[in-house]
């Protein structure tokens, strides 16, 4: 996976938003994210880095 960080990868992107909310420009998935998105990203990742672990962590018990 690559760990640009673009639109592409911003949630609000992935979920067909075309129009950025705070840029007030049309998304392109390759353009680089803004301060926003780049926080989107980074709590999705996050989010789904802890669902992934939680499930290791609820065997290990």
């Amino acid at each position: 996976m690559s760990r640009r960080l673009v639109c592409e990868r911003c949630p609000k992107w992935r979920r067909g938003v075309s129009v950025c909310l705070f840029r007030g420009v049309v998304m392109l998935g390759d353009y680089p994210v803004c301060d926003h998105g780049r926080l989107f990203i980074k709590r999705e990742a996050s989010r789904l880095w802890m669902a992934k672990n939680a499930k290791t962590k609820k065997e290990a018990r």
